[in-house]
Parts: structure tokens; sequence; C-alpha cells
């Protein structure tokens, strides 16, 4: 047994070490490769977030500002009933004036910070 260990040895070892010496610069290369790769997704998924982030506000600062525009215009009224035609008129002044602020919103959030 001990000779063929040495005859494997002589004869095998110096393939072997030039093999590991080989994988080894490519594992780093590819190591490296992944590294690039993994950088590029984080990227990637933080342009998603900072999206949806912009969506959540406009769409939040329009529900916010029509809500508050409909109770603006709804507490100007007096204690009488109102008749259903002016309260469909205020809602859909209030979705306009909601619109055009998220509309404001979204041209500010698209502006080039510097």
């Amino acid at each position: 047994m001990q000779e063929f260990s040495d005859f494997a040895e002589e004869k095998y070892l110096g393939q072997i070490e030039s093999d590991h010496a080989n994988i080894k610069s490519r594992l780093t290369l590819m190591e490296n490769t992944i590294k690039t790769v993994q950088g590029i997704i984080d990227i990637e998924r933080t342009k998603s977030d900072r999206q949806l982030n912009h969506t959540v506000a406009i769409a939040g600062v329009g529900l916010a500002t029509s809500q508050i525009a409909s109770a603006a215009i709804l507490a100007q009224l007096p204690d009488e009933p109102t008749p259903p035609t002016y309260k469909i008129y205020v809602f859909v002044v209030s979705l306009l004036i909601g619109a055009i602020i998220a509309f404001l919103t979204y041209k500010l959030l698209q502006k080039p910070r510097e």
C-alpha cells in the first residue's frame, strides 16, 4: 500500500497542484462575477422600492387632499338637508382637487435632485 501511495504521489501530485491553482484562479473570477451581479440586483431593487415609495406618496397626498377638500366644502353647508346632486358635485370637485395635487406631487418627486 505504501508503494502505491508513493507512486500516486509522484505521478499525480504535480497535476493535482496545477489543477488546484487553475481552479482557484477561476473560482476568484466567479466570486467576483457573482458579487457584481448581486450588486446590480441590489441597485435594481432599490430603484423599485423608491418607485413604490413615490407611488404611495402620490396616492396618499391625492387622497388626503381630496378628503380635506370634501370636508371643507361640506362644512360650509347649513344644517338643512342637501340635495344628492350637490353631494355628487362636492365629490367630483374634491376628486379633481386631489388629482391636481397628486399630479403636482408627482412632478415634484420627478424633479432631479442636486
